[in-house]
């Protein structure tokens, strides 16, 4: 496993991208900035939270305040 460097300058309690997004390992986490979007096994985030993959667990309440749409 690598050990990479971030750039950018790092505030008192926040990372400012400055408009650069964040990749670690490839898409693993991915941090689209400009559109505010996260991805999860996916670098080209299409909602907020955006999950590439089966969610084996998630422990606690799960909160749907929209719709819900199943694959057919």
């Amino acid at each position: 496993m690598a050990i990479g460097r971030i750039s950018g300058p790092m505030l008192f309690s926040n990372l400012d991208r400055q408009g650069v997004n964040l990749a670690i390992d490839a898409n693993l986490v991915y941090a689209d900035v400009s559109n505010r979007r996260v991805g999860i096994s996916t670098s080209t985030p299409q909602y907020t939270l955006d999950v590439s993959g089966t969610i084996g667990n998630s422990n606690g309440d799960t909160l749907i305040t929209g719709s819900i749409t199943t694959p057919n």
